[in-house]
């Protein structure tokens, strides 16, 4: 693995905060076979023992290194997650918290999650037990995006830009399953949108994000499912 950039946070994980300008290898990992990164940190797997390692900003626990005496509020150099699942298939990043989803179908999450009005910031990853058997998974940079393996969509998080489908609110609590949308097979973001690809290849965007310039224009606060048929026929729009 090699960095460069800012390193305010430590996120380029060269034990030390001093920005770099060209990549350099960070000596102490090998055998990496995924590496995602977030708002100032980072996280990735090695082959050996699915064992993951994560650096950089860690001030709500979006690292899995547990931080109840703050003292792993920042961390420069990799080091060893608690609690990360085995058989990882995907590791996605928001701003604040993490997702980590396995071979199984289990959804882990830890940081600032806005899973409900009771659960905040989980320090370690810890399994969401409500969603079914997921095959997909995406972050926003406040909210997160589920496929189940009836190719449903469940999202949960900040709502502030309608980006959860419902109209414009800070937080909604607990899950939301979309139901007026069929057979979803992919999603992506542009920071608070949600864009979601069906099976007949339509693409929908949740959200009032005036930077996504491919959906309709939204009046008012209400954030409604958009279908932009400008992009039928194309098979790939993730960046």
């Amino acid at each position: 693995i090699y960095s460069f950039g800012n390193n305010d946070h430590g996120q380029l994980g060269l034990n030390d905060y001093t920005q770099r300008n060209s990549p350099i290898k960070i000596n102490s990992l090998n055998n990496i076979d995924m590496i995602e990164c977030g708002e100032n940190f980072s996280i990735c797997k090695s082959t050996e023992e699915d064992i993951c390692y994560a650096w950089g900003n860690n001030k709500q626990g979006q690292l899995s290194i547990n931080t109840i005496d703050n003292k792993y509020s920042t961390i420069n150099h990799p080091k060893e997650c608690i609690n990360t699942p085995r058989n990882i298939k995907s590791i996605k990043c928001g701003n604040n918290h993490t997702l980590f989803l396995t071979k199984n179908g289990n959804v882990f999450i830890c940081g600032n999650t806005r899973l409900n009005e009771n659960t905040t910031m989980i320090h370690n990853a810890t399994l969401i037990d409500e969603l079914p058997f997921i095959i997909k998974i995406s972050c926003g940079y406040e909210h997160s995006m589920c496929i189940d393996s009836e190719y449903n969509l469940w999202v949960f998080g900040s709502n502030l830009m309608g980006q959860l489908g419902k109209k414009c609110s800070k937080e909604i609590s607990g899950l939301i399953k979309i139901d007026n949308i069929k057979n979803i097979i992919d999603i992506s973001y542009k920071g608070d949108t949600t864009i979601i690809k069906t099976s007949d290849n339509n693409i929908y965007k949740l959200g009032c994000d005036k930077h996504v310039h491919f959906a309709t224009e939204l009046n008012g606060n209400e954030c409604k499912v958009n279908n932009d048929k400008y992009l039928d026929g194309f098979t790939h729009i993730w960046g």
